[in-house]
């Protein structure tokens, strides 16, 4: 089933609905069936959930618009706990502002999700909470990121950080490893992934311009 447009509250009730999928949405959607195994979801708010079973299977794209609050991130970290499986989930982000961490409330398990795609279009470049507010609402086994160099910069080193805060914070302790890799050209021009050195400082690898593509390989 698909939906365009305009919704501001969506009521599902048949029976015979398993799969739902909602496209385009500009205004806050509320779900609630027991029936449902699948969402697919494309819009600018994160959806409210009533279901009385987790579904099968869960897939979402999202683009935030505005600043971010802590609240953002548990809605976020709620809405993907109800579901056994999440393949794939993107987020655009136009801004990022510093994340107030102590806002966090746990209240459900942290969500795994296979694939995490997240565009960041801020310029700033330095947005340490982002990341750790990011990964504190669901663990991505691949998280790609396209953003700018600096913010690039940015995450390898807090990568580092949470790296090393996880042998004492319980927050933190699922995080094991991370391998970095980032699309750049060799020197004949062709395009490849090149893994990069996680560590502080310079970069092991050429940054060939302001926009990179680059993803991690997370252990949790």
């Amino acid at each position: 089933m698909e939906m365009s447009g305009f919704l501001q509250k969506l009521i599902s009730k048949s029976q015979l609905l398993k799969d739902l999928k909602i496209q385009h949405c500009k205004g806050e959607v509320e779900i609630d069936s027991s029936n449902l195994e699948s969402i697919e979801y494309i819009g600018y708010e994160i959806p409210k959930l009533k279901i009385a079973r987790q579904l099968k299977k869960l897939k979402i794209d999202h683009s935030c618009s505005g600043s971010l609050k802590a609240a953002w991130f548990y809605n976020l970290r709620k809405f993907l706990s109800n579901s056994t499986s999440c393949p794939q989930i993107s987020l655009w982000f136009s801004q990022c502002n510093e994340i107030n961490l102590t806002e966090l409330h746990y209240g459900v398990a942290t969500p795994k999700v296979d694939v995490l795609n997240v565009s960041c279009r801020w310029t700033n470049g330095e947005c340490a909470t982002f990341l750790d507010a990011l990964l504190w609402s669901c663990h991505p086994r691949r998280l790609n990121i396209q953003s700018t160099s600096a913010t690039f910069k940015c995450f390898i080193n807090r990568l580092i950080y949470l790296k090393n805060l996880s042998q004492y914070s319980p927050w933190h302790s699922q995080f094991k490893e991370a391998q970095v890799y980032m699309f750049d050209f060799d020197d004949d021009k062709s395009q490849s992934w090149r893994p990069v050195q996680l560590k502080i400082g310079e970069l092991s690898t050429r940054i060939v311009s302001e926009t990179v593509d680059y993803f991690f390989l997370l252990d949790w």
